[in-house]
């Protein structure tokens, strides 16, 4: 199975640029790393505690258009 398949960015930016992004990640990393999907947020969730908040963020990218 391809590796590749799994992986998805999540990118927290007021700039949604995604082909910059894309360039700067095939320049940066090797090709099995590169994410399949990337999903832009304005800002994170966090939780009480201040640590990312990843079931709201999982269930908000699931509404998202993923580029």
């Amino acid at each position: 199975k391809n590796l590749k398949e799994n992986i998805i960015a999540v990118i927290e930016t007021n700039i949604v640029e995604s082909s910059k992004i894309y360039d700067w990640l095939t320049e940066m990393l090797p090709n099995y790393m590169i994410p399949r999907d990337i999903i832009f947020f304005k800002k994170f969730y966090y939780n009480k505690n201040g640590k990312l908040d990843r079931k709201k963020i999982i269930f908000e990218s699931k509404k998202r258009v993923i580029i």
